[in-house]
Parts: C-alpha cells; sequence; structure tokens
C-alpha cells in the first residue's frame, strides 16, 4: 500500500524506487558521502598563510606514511610479506616526486585550502586510471583513491566512520554503502536506509535486511534531491520516500504503522512453535546472521538455529586483522544468544564487492577472480586462523563449518585437510562437519560429486542466481534479469538437491523468505531454510498453511 497524500504547499515530493528491506521509518534524513566525493569547505588563503598551509599538507603526508609503514608491518606479521607490499606500494606513489609537486603546484596556484587540493588532485588521478579499461589500472585507481581518502582523513582529523555516530532515529540517504559501511551502521540510530545504487541481493539489501532497517534503492539523483535534516517517510515495503510529508501524507504512514505493527504481533504469537506442514512434514527455520544483535532478534524470534554466520563483521568494521584471539572473542560473544541450537559459520568470503582495505588488492575485485575460498587457499594463514578458532567454538557451541564459493571438489577436500590438522594440533580427535556452499552453476550441477566429500550442502542463491543469470547482485540497472525463481535456477536448484543424495541440503539465499516460493522449495525435498531474523515468523507460519 502506497504513502497517502498529495503535494501540497509545503512543496512533499514523492520519490519511487526498488524496496531492498520490509518496513516502515520516519526521521531526519543524515546525508552519507564518500569522503572523497564530499564538498569539501573550500576557503582562500592569503600568500603569507601559504606556508602554513603547505605545512599542514606536509605534516599529513608524513602522518599517512608513518600509518602505511604500520600496516605493512602489521600485515607482514599477520599474512604475509605479499600483502605488506601492498601498503609498501601506496607509500611509494605517495612519495612519487611529481604527485608532490602537483600538490604543491595547485596549492601555490590557487591559494586555496589542502584539502580541495588534495580532493582535486587524487581525484583527477583515480579517473585517469579508470579510463584504462584492465584490472591492473583498476587497483592501482582503487590505490589511488584510498590514498586520496588517507591524505583527507588526515587534514581533516577524522578517526571514526561517519556511520558510526549518527544521531538516533535517522535515515540514512547515500549514492550506496558498501559492505564496510553497513558493517559500521549504527543499528541502535538508523531507522532506514535510502540510496541511489544497490539491488534486491546487494549486501546493502542483505545487510539491512538482517538489522530490521527499512530500506529503499534506486532513486536518481538522491544528493542533489535529500538535504541534511530534511524530513523523510520511507516505506520498505512499497519502495518508497517521502520528503517534506504533509500532515495528510503522514497520518496515513501512521496509520500504516499501526496495521503492519498488528500483522507482526500475530505472526511472533507462535513463532517459537516448530514449523510443520499440514501433511506433518517438519521443516527447520534458521537465521542468517554477522552479529550478536542479529543472534539475539533470532533468538527472541524463534529461529531453530542458525543456517549462515558472516564472519565477514569481524573483518570488515576493523582496520587490522583480528588476532586469533579477538577473532575468537568476537564470534563466541555473537553466537552465545544462539548457544542451544544449530549454528553454521561460513568462512571468511571477501573479494568482488566485498572489499577489505587491510588486504589491498590481493582479494580480486572481480566477481570472477580469486575471492572466497580461492582466497584461502593462497593464504594458509588466514584460513588456518579461522579455522582454529572454529575448532575451539566447536568444543562449546553444536558448530559446522561452510566454505565459500566452491566450483571445484578439491576445494572442500583441501579445506578439509587442513581442518583435520588444526583439530590435531589442539588435541581433538575429530573436527567439526564441514560443507559446501552451492552458489555457482559449477557446484549445483556436481552436486553428487560434492556431496561425496561434504557432511552438507548449503545453496547460496543469491550468488547463484548472479551467476546463473549474468545479472550482478548490486547492479539497479539489470534488476528485471536477476530473478532469483527463474526455471534456470530452479533447475540448478532442484538438480542439486536430487544429487545430493543422503548429504543434507539447506538453503540460505534470499530466495528462502519469499513466502510465494517456500510450497515449491520444500516440494523439492528441501527441509532446511535460512533467511534473515525478522522473516523467521512468517516463514514458520507460511509453513505450517501448506
Amino acid at each position: 500500500m502506497p504513502l497517502g497524500g498529495t503535494n501540497g504547499a509545503n512543496q512533499m515530493k514523492r520519490f519511487k524506487g526498488l524496496s531492498l528491506s520490509p518496513g516502515l521509518a520516519s526521521g531526519k534524513a543524515f546525508v552519507y558521502k564518500d569522503i572523497l566525493q564530499r564538498d569539501q569547505e573550500r576557503y582562500d588563503i592569503l600568500e603569507e598563510e601559504l606556508e602554513e598551509e603547505l605545512s599542514r599538507m606536509d605534516k599529513a603526508i608524513e602522518q599517512v606514511l608513518r600509518d602505511l609503514d604500520d600496516a605493512a608491518e602489521r600485515v607482514e606479521r599477520k599474512i604475509d610479506k605479499e600483502h605488506a607490499d601492498i601498503y609498501l606500494a601506496q607509500k611509494e606513489i605517495l612519495r612519487d616526486p611529481s604527485l608532490l609537486r602537483q600538490l604543491k603546484d595547485n596549492l601555490k596556484g590557487e591559494l586555496v585550502n589542502a584539502e580541495r587540493v588534495v580532493q582535486r588532485v587524487f581525484h583527477r588521478m583515480e579517473r585517469k586510471l579508470r579510463q584504462v579499461n584492465d584490472e591492473v589500472s583498476s587497483a592501482r585507481g582503487d590505490d589511488v583513491a584510498d590514498l586520496g581518502r588517507r591524505l583527507l582523513r588526515a587534514l581533516v582529523g577524522i578517526h571514526v566512520h561517519a556511520l558510526e555516530s549518527i544521531p538516533r532515529g535517522s535515515i540514512v540517504v547515500a549514492r550506496r554503502l558498501l559492505p564496510s559501511d553497513t558493517a559500521v551502521l549504527s543499528r541502535k540510530s538508523a531507522a532506514g536506509v535510502a540510496l541511489e545504487m544497490g539491488g534486491v541481493a546487494s549486501h546493502a539489501a542483505i545487510l539491512t535486511r538482517e538489522m530490521g532497517v527499512p530500506a529503499v534503492s534506486g532513486i536518481q539523483g538522491i544528493l542533489e534531491r535529500i538535504s541534511e535534516g530534511d524530513s523523510l517517510l520511507l516505506d520498505g515495503d512499497a519502495g518508497e520516500v517521502v520528503l517534506s510529508p504533509s500532515e495528510e501524507a503522514m497520518r496515513a504512514f501512521q496509520d500504516k504503522e499501526k496495521e503492519r505493527s498488528l500483522y507482526l504481533e500475530r505472526l511472533r504469537e507462535r513463532c517459537h512453535e516448530p514449523a510443520v506442514t499440514k501433511r506433518g512434514v517438519r521443516v527447520a527455520v534458521l537465521a542468517n546472521i554477522g552479529c550478536r544483535e542479529d543472534a539475539e532478534m533470532a533468538a527472541k524470534l524463534g529461529a531453530d538455529g542458525v543456517g549462515l554466520y558472516r564472519i565477514e563483521a569481524a573483518y570488515l568494521s576493523r582496520k587490522e586483522l583480528p588476532t586469533e584471539g579477538e577473532l575468537y572473542e568476537t564470534l563466541r560473544d555473537s553466537l552465545e544468544p544462539m548457544a542451544d541450537k544449530p549454528l553454521t559459520v561460513r568462512l571468511l568470503d571477501i573479494g568482488g564487492d566485498k572489499d577489505m582495505q587491510f588486504l589491498g588488492a590481493t582479494a580480486s575485485r572481480s566477481l570472477l577472480g580469486r575471492r572466497g575460498v580461492r582466497l584461502l587457499l593462497d593464504f594458509p594463514d588466514l584460513l588456518s586462523c579461522q579455522l582454529r578458532v572454529l575448532v575451539r567454538l566447536s568444543t562449546e557451541f553444536q558448530l559446522r563449518v561452510l566454505v565459500p564459493m566452491v566450483t571445484l571438489v578439491e576445494d572442500v577436500v583441501r579445506v578439509r585437510e587442513r581442518l583435520r590438522e588444526v583439530s590435531l594440533d589442539l588435541g581433538l580427535r575429530s573436527c567439526p562437519p564441514i560443507g559446501a556452499m552451492v552458489e555457482t552453476p559449477a557446484a549445483a550441477l556436481c552436486a553428487d560429486r560434492l556431496a561425496k566429500e561434504s557432511d552438507f550442502l548449503s545453496v547460496g542463491t543469491n550468488d547463484l542466481t548472479q551467476y546463473c543469470m549474468a545479472a550482478g547482485r548490486e547492479e539497479v540497472l539489470v534488476t528485471k534479469y536477476y530473478v532469483d525463481d527463474h526455471p534456470a535456477v530452479m533447475k540448478l536448484l532442484r538438480n542439486t538437491v536430487e544429487e545430493a543424495g543422503g548429504t543434507p541440503v539447506s538453503l540460505c539465499g534470499e530466495l528462502a523468505g519469499h513466502p510465494e516460493s517456500i510450497e515449491l522449495l520444500i516440494g523439492m525435498g528441501l527441509r532446511s531454510l535460512s533467511v534473515v531474523p525478522s522473516h523467521v515468523p512468517l516463514v514458520k507460519a507460511t509453513v505450517r498453511k501448506l
């Protein structure tokens, strides 16, 4: 149901977009811009102030060079020299005499503040590199952009991510949110999210759904249309945002909020009961989570366990790799609210659209490059640290290990071998169950072979759909091609279930939360569905009606 009201004298404006996460929110706009894209305050300086501004720039450069040295040292100690060299390469870029000359000549020629000069020079360098259409130049463009952000932060003294301290009840307005942005998004303060970019299965969509934060995408020119502090109504069900709502629109919105609240209350009345069809088929309804708050919500809403714990959250919100002790404490705290339930933890899945600053260009930016298990197998220390933590946790929880982005049977075999070695090192005779994530057509079509080397299979329909349909999860312009219940996707899913034989198969993609698809999924033989915590009561209620 769309929001009520009509445009009036208060210049109310209505923007129709794409629903990313359901729910309703009202509040003031908090406009978030990447620091390189922000309109830095511009002010002129006098010639006699030039030396002081040059000194500010020199000190900022020195600070960034020290930070890069520190980062290289930490990464070499915790991973290897190849990772550390990424930071040393950035250091060489920043020490390039031609770059330093550009910065100082622009400052002397324009007589404006250092922030404006840095923004302009680095923006120009990045644009030139990205015009060369190859992966090496693209990665170098990322390095230049990262350096520009570091230098700007040093100049303006920014040490905390802007999304960590937004005012309570804000609606975040941005062109797009990267996984690293959503990882630090304040769950207690963000009432809603409105974006220009981001598809229905983008990471922004998935994480806002897990958080229970309403979100809308596809609003063109959003930063030009909405300003800081503007009053907004956001309808994540209808995919709509209203700017400067009229009294009539406010009343209609409040009525819809009451109606929605009553509906959710009815769903939650039986959320802790098992989900059993009218013919007696029991279906486990699990939760996809990424932190303790998600786990608490999953426990409150009756999830039968955790079908997917995304370990990335323990990395994305940090400026350096966590130690084994830090990772153990983070995961233990996150999983504790669901301690009496079965828990599936996915190994680190980065690369493609999930980038981590401290890994630089090591993880491929290409969705067809080195990501997921491919990266982990190339860097054994990174893999071993996670496996040691998970083996230790398996003595306290009913824990299973999930391998991401599997295409070859060998991927699972090699991780299992390392898991056995780690378990023996820790004095355990057995290791936790290990499963393969089916999110590529290759994995789905060879499910029989994967099943022989796996204790279970878990289908991730989000990636499976984008690879099958050749439609990027983050791309709004190809949303009509991203169809996760397309016959081609369903054939791959059916083949996986049939070829798995006696190996259990669960589904943890967004498709599992679509009420209209649940009957077909259960008909295929699926008996385990994992969804965002807020969807657990709805999925259970849907199963009971079948």
